[in-house]
């Protein structure tokens, strides 16, 4: 361990600094999607100065005294594994408003901000802790008054005796969706020129059981939104912010896909939306089948409920943290598994149209959006088997307020 003027540690712990890195071990006694049950975060280490939390394979890292920093910074990875050791490192410069985090040596997130000055004076440090049955040790804690570089981080992970991860962080996939030597069949083009065939949730149920499946209809609107169409475009608003809203077509698409659509969010600098895809029941039947559940837009309902099913986000702000998120995500349901992370194209350029295309051909997945790759992953079966064709939903969360889309359609995808 180095010392500084800017830095305190002693064996008991204690840290504070302008500048520095801290770097240690860590390990997970389990997957943190099915234990415990309710939502929790665990603090890995603290100081006066510094707090770095995890939950659902995130770390939460805030500063006190950041100005440009109102709520704690979040860094994602794709999902931890079980009893296996990682090395993490946090590289700060509070002069020049920088942090890094390095990831089993690889360089994962940077997040720029304006010249600050951590708050509070050295104190002691607690490393570790647990939440229900999931716990994390940490060991090998090294702190140091000094920013590290990238080369000298390497060296401290030891990445000869860890894995390179060369999955679990960000990748930004290059060019644009391939489709040569492809044949694509339309197989289905809503018209936004028409009011909108839809039935509430709530309709299809008496009581909590299902009652009817949504026959005749071409959408089924989970959740207290408003839906409706106008100009050419089909809108989905929520009332307040008290909930989501979802949004399911009751057209299934084939195995191999195509789904485009133009996006306009009301609000550039708020929302976030994502799309459920491949969607059905445990057993491969309906999301509309009569034994399935009431899903009434409870997150916890879609992602680790009754549906088989993949999502992707494709435009996510945080008005609490004033930032872009800045990635696409691509989860894999049930167990909410964060497969990949790639760019959001949309966040940050304006109220659109932006266009969006979603691809599935075998176990492959694509995402493009404005013309430029998002999220590319192929399913090799690491989490059960590669999930077959099924129903789409667009989902809005609680604090996008509105957006609109156009000029949807979606295709089969045939052998050209």
């Amino acid at each position: 361990m180095k010392l500084g003027a800017d830095m305190e540690f002693d064996p008991q712990g204690r840290l504070s600094g302008v500048e520095g890195t801290l770097a240690f071990r860590f390990r997970l006694s389990g997957t943190d999607y099915f234990s415990p049950k309710e939502p929790f975060r665990i603090v890995l280490a603290e100081s006066p100065s510094l707090r770095l939390e995890y939950a659902a394979a995130k770390m939460y890292l805030s500063f006190a005294g950041d100005p440009d920093e109102p709520g704690p910074r979040r860094f994602q990875f794709t999902h931890f594994k079980a009893d296996q050791w990682y090395h993490l490192a946090i590289v700060w410069d509070a002069r020049a408003g920088t942090v890094q985090l390095y990831l089993n040596g690889r360089y994962q997130e940077n997040s720029g901000r304006a010249a600050w000055r951590p708050a509070g004076q050295a104190g002691p440090m607690s490393l570790g802790g647990a939440a229900g049955d999931l716990e994390i040790a940490v060991s090998e804690v090294e702190a140091y008054d000094e920013a590290l570089e990238a080369d000298e981080v390497a060296a401290l992970s030891g990445i000869g005796a860890c894995p390179p991860l060369a999955r679990e962080g960000k990748t930004v996939p290059a060019g644009s969706l391939d489709l040569q030597g492809r044949e694509l069949e339309c197989i289905w083009q809503p018209q936004f020129g028409r009011p909108l065939n839809v039935i509430r949730e709530d309709e299809l149920f008496e009581g909590d059981r299902r009652s009817r499946e949504p026959e005749g209809f071409d959408w089924v609107l989970e959740g207290a939104g408003q839906v409706y169409t106008k100009g050419g475009r089909l809108y989905i608003v929520r009332p307040d912010e008290s909930t989501d809203v979802d949004l399911w077509s009751t057209h299934p698409l084939p195995a191999d896909f195509l789904l485009e659509f133009d996006f306009f969010p009301g609000d550039p600098e708020c929302g976030l939306v994502i799309i459920w895809f491949c969607a059905t029941g445990p057993e491969g039947q309906s999301v509309f089948a009569l034994d399935m559940p009431k899903r009434q837009t409870v997150w916890q309902r879609y992602h680790s409920g009754a549906l088989r099913c993949y999502h992707t986000s494709f435009w996510a702000t945080e008005p609490w943290n004033r930032l872009c998120r800045g990635t696409s995500n691509l989860r894999k349901n049930p167990g909410h598994r964060l497969v990949a992370i790639g760019n959001d194209n949309i966040a940050g350029r304006g109220p659109g149209p932006h266009r969006v295309r979603l691809c599935r051909i075998g176990t492959k997945i694509q995402l493009e959006t404005n013309g430029k790759l998002a999220v590319v992953w192929d399913d090799d079966g690491e989490y059960g088997p590669a999930w077959p064709g099924g129903y789409f939903a667009l989902h809005q969360m609680f604090h996008t307020g509105s957006a609109s889309y156009a000029d949807m359609k979606a295709y089969r995808i045939k052998p050209a």
